[in-house]
């Protein structure tokens, strides 16, 4: 059996993990308005999504957390 100890600690650690998918979600730099987006990374949404599909062929699967979007690491 548990302590509460334990108890406690896993469902902290378990809201954690869904804090960090909620902030990484409403982080995502292509669901903003162009305009916006433009104003960010001074490029077109276009180019940045054409960079990553570049970028996407050199970079291993390895060197990525699975749980992360490309569009969301390389930024």
């Amino acid at each position: 059996m548990l302590s509460l100890a334990a108890l406690e600690y896993h469902r902290n650690k378990v809201y954690m993990k869904i804090t960090r998918q909620r902030l990484r979600d409403a982080l995502d730099p292509f669901d903003m308005p162009d305009e916006r987006f433009r104003e960010m990374y001074r490029l077109p949404r276009c180019l940045a999504l054409e960079f990553l599909r570049i970028l996407s062929d050199h970079i291993s699967d390895n060197n990525l957390c699975p749980d992360v979007p490309l569009t969301i690491s390389v930024e």
